[in-house]
């Protein structure tokens, strides 16, 4: 997706900017929107919001565990891949970081959920924690125009296993990284390390 939240000394007003805040340092924090996919809403603290009312837990958050993965799983019988970017599920997986995720796991994307084993599970939330550590640490991927706050890329793409390196060299094994479609998004993967 598109869209940045950025902290500026001063207004200047960019195409596309739509909304600025002054906060209280002086600064202001200006949303920019070239899509406008976006939506600012302002809430009270408590107040619930019906766009993520239904949202899954964060990978992060202490009871997403093998068990808790394997019985939302345990009867869905579509690939792993869909699983992860399901935000009703676990939140806070996209499409870059279910590529690597899977990859980190050695798990196929190509994999029924309701195949996996509760120690793949295991893997998985292992390999989420670490993959999105990491992500956050290099500053989120910067693919085209993603920017950080303070208008810096991240650098995470610099790290990417699989994701956007079809017919690349598996840093792993060598085989090639191939590159499918699932459920109208780009799956990257190693059919050589991710066999399970």
């Amino acid at each position: 997706m598109t869209g940045t939240l950025r902290v500026s000394d001063k207004v200047i007003s960019l195409k596309h900017d739509h909304i600025i805040f002054g906060i209280n340092d002086g600064k202001f924090l200006i949303y920019n929107d070239p899509r406008r996919f976006g939506l600012i809403k302002i809430l009270n603290k408590g107040d619930e919001f019906y766009l993520i009312d239904n949202n899954g837990p964060d990978p992060f958050e202490k009871h997403v565990d093998a068990e808790f993965l394997f019985q939302k799983i345990k009867n869905r019988k579509t690939n792993v891949k869909a699983i992860l970017l399901n935000n009703k599920i676990i939140s806070g997986i996209g499409n870059i970081y279910a590529s690597e995720i899977l990859f980190d796991s050695k798990i196929s994307p190509k994999k029924l959920a309701n195949r996996l084993t509760v120690n793949q599970c295991q893997k998985i939330i292992k390999s989420s924690k670490k993959v999105l550590n990491k992500a956050i640490k290099a500053g989120g991927t910067t693919l085209k125009d993603y920017f950080n706050a303070e208008s810096r890329p991240g650098y995470f793409k610099n790290k990417l296993n699989v994701y956007g390196r079809d017919g690349e060299s598996c840093k792993v094994c060598k085989s090639k990284i191939k590159h499918i479609v699932q459920n109208n998004r780009s799956t990257y993967f190693c059919s050589t390390c991710q066999k399970s």
